[in-house]
C-alpha cells in the first residue's frame, strides 16, 4: 500500500503548476504589429509631411527644400515618434522614446518636448511615444532651419513581461538627416 501512496504523491507534484514556462520571446520595436519593419520605428510630422518617415532605413533623409517650404516660415517643427512592441507571450509592456544625445543642428536646437512612457503594446497612432521639437534659430530677420548634413537622432526602447520574466527589445536608434 505504501508503494501506491508514494506513486500518487509523485504524480501530484509533477502535474501541479509553477514549473517551466519562459519570459516573452521575439521582443522587438517595430513599425507595426506585423510586416513592415522590425527593429525600427516611424515618425509622423505634426504640421506637414516632410518629417513623416516609414522606418525603412537607419538614416531617414529629410529633403531641405521641402522642409523649408513646410516649416521654414515658423519658429519650430515637430514630429511624433511611433512604434509597436512585438512580443510573443507578453502580458505587460513598456516602451519609450528619447533623444539619443548626439544630434547636430546648425543654428537650431532639438528636444523631446513630450514623452509617453507607455505601458501599451501599440503606440502607432496619435502622439505615439512622444513629440520631438526642432526649434529654429533666428528671429526678426527670418528663421534659421537645419542645414544640409544636420541630423537628429532618436532612440526607442521597450520590454515585454509575463509571470516568468522580462525580455528587453534591442534598442533602436534612427537618424533623420537633412539632404539636398
Amino acid at each position: 500500500m505504501t508503494g501506491l501512496i508514494g506513486t500518487c504523491q509523485q504524480l501530484e507534484d509533477a502535474s501541479s503548476g509553477g514549473g517551466g514556462g519562459s519570459a516573452p520571446t521575439s521582443v522587438s520595436n517595430a513599425t507595426s504589429s506585423t510586416g513592415n519593419y522590425d527593429n525600427s520605428f516611424i515618425t509622423y510630422d505634426v504640421l506637414g509631411t516632410v518629417l513623416t518617415t516609414d522606418g525603412s532605413s537607419t538614416t531617414m533623409s529629410i529633403a531641405k527644400e521641402p522642409y523649408d517650404n513646410e516649416h521654414g516660415g515658423g519658429p519650430a517643427s515637430s514630429f511624433y515618434v511611433r512604434a509597436y512592441l512585438r512580443a510573443t507571450g507578453g502580458t505587460s509592456y513598456t516602451q519609450n522614446a528619447a533623444m539619443n544625445g548626439d544630434s547636430s543642428l546648425t543654428g537650431c536646437s532639438v528636444a523631446m518636448t513630450t514623452t509617453n512612457n507607455s505601458t501599451s503594446q501599440d503606440n502607432t497612432s496619435s502622439g505615439g511615444l512622444g513629440e520631438v521639437t526642432i526649434t529654429h534659430g533666428g528671429g526678426r530677420g527670418g528663421f534659421i532651419t537645419p542645414s544640409i548634413n544636420d541630423f537628429v537622432r532618436v532612440k526607442v526602447n521597450g520590454s515585454a513581461t509575463n509571470s516568468n520574466g522580462t525580455t528587453n527589445a534591442t534598442q533602436v536608434i534612427r537618424k533623420l538627416k537633412w539632404v539636398e
